[in-house]
């Protein structure tokens, strides 16, 4: 054949890619405000409409730091942002002085089964600009699920989940594991993207976040948990709003 210049597969269909760069979304991008870590995501940062799955060696350690530039571009749309599942209860203080307290509703949920039941039914609203659900013990065939769903959105979507998961097959085209580092950093590696694979360490800096889902003293509310007893009664509300009574608004 002639020597002529390499068909761009992208040319034939968004959803295609060569191996040796890295894909470009559907849909929109949100930068993650860090540089570094832009650099290394498809499209150059938080893809619309995809699972990101953030895996922690244990929750706290700056997750939520991680997606502030996400957060931060849902909260100028003036989209909700849900927490669920979160095991410490939001520093209400801090989200205010940030800007996106008035746009956060925190679910807290007894059981895997309540959290994911939880995870689809705010996906299935589309109701939402963020998503950030702490599933520790969620199946392969439940994040499966939660990608199929937020295919339908144009939400940002993420799943922090276990270092115990870091092995395991998962539907979510992006999966990076975190761990803290020494002087306000926390150690990004990139398990899974569409491109090739990372090899790099990354070090991200924590900025002004480290305390945001902290507990707020004098600012705690209590938000009870959805019963999985009870979640027959709660679908059966589902035509009026988001159907999620127990979650509360950080607005303060």
């Amino acid at each position: 054949m002639g020597g002529g210049s390499q068909l761009d597969p992208a040319s034939i269909h968004p959803s295609l890619w060569r191996g040796s760069q890295l894909a470009r979304p559907v849909g929109r991008v949100v930068t993650s405000g860090v540089q570094v870590l832009d650099a290394e995501l498809p499209g150059g940062g938080w893809a619309e409409g995809a699972v990101a799955e953030l895996i922690v060696k244990h929750p706290g350690i700056g997750e939520l730091s991680i997606l502030r530039g996400a957060l931060a571009e849902a909260a100028q749309r003036k989209r909700s942002i849900w927490l669920v599942g979160c095991p410490f209860s939001p520093n209400g203080p801090e989200l205010a002085r940030l800007g996106l307290a008035k746009h956060v509703h925190w679910v807290k949920t007894e059981s895997p089964a309540d959290a994911q039941w939880a995870c689809e039914t705010i996906l299935r609203s589309n109701a939402l600009g963020a998503l950030v659900a702490w599933l520790p013990r969620a199946r392969p065939e439940g994040i499966r699920r939660l990608q199929g769903l937020a295919a339908a959105t144009d939400a940002l979507v993420f799943a922090v989940r276990s270092a115990s998961a870091a092995n395991d097959a998962s539907a979510a085209p992006l999966r990076i594991a975190l761990e803290p580092a020494p002087g306000g950093y926390v150690r990004a590696q990139i398990l899974k993207r569409r491109g090739p694979a990372a090899s790099n360490v990354l070090l991200l800096p924590l900025q002004t976040l480290p305390h945001l889902s902290g507990v707020s003293a004098g600012n705690r509310r209590q938000v009870q948990s959805i019963p999985g007893a009870s979640q027959e009664k709660y679908r059966s509300r589902m035509n009026v709003g988001i159907g999620i009574p127990e979650a509360a608004n950080l607005d303060i």
